[in-house]
């Protein structure tokens, strides 16, 4: 027999947390929940473009790590 488990992490707020931190390797995009096919698209696009150095076509201003005091 096998078994399998697809967890969906999700924040504390329901927010999935996308964009930069503190370390310049190390890009965030986590916490969709069940919203991970949904988001997947725009997600990439932002990761896409830090990673390129360009300003995210998508507004990320609320999906920052940093709501949560870090």
């Amino acid at each position: 027999a096998s078994f399998w488990c697809g967890l969906r992490p999700m924040t504390p707020d329901g927010t999935p947390i996308v964009g930069a931190t503190p370390y310049a390797n190390l890009l965030l995009a986590t916490g969709h929940g069940t919203l991970g096919w949904t988001m997947a698209a725009g997600t990439g696009r932002v990761i896409a473009d830090l990673v390129a150095g360009r300003a995210p076509a998508i507004d990320v201003a609320g999906l920052a790590m940093a709501r949560y005091g870090a």
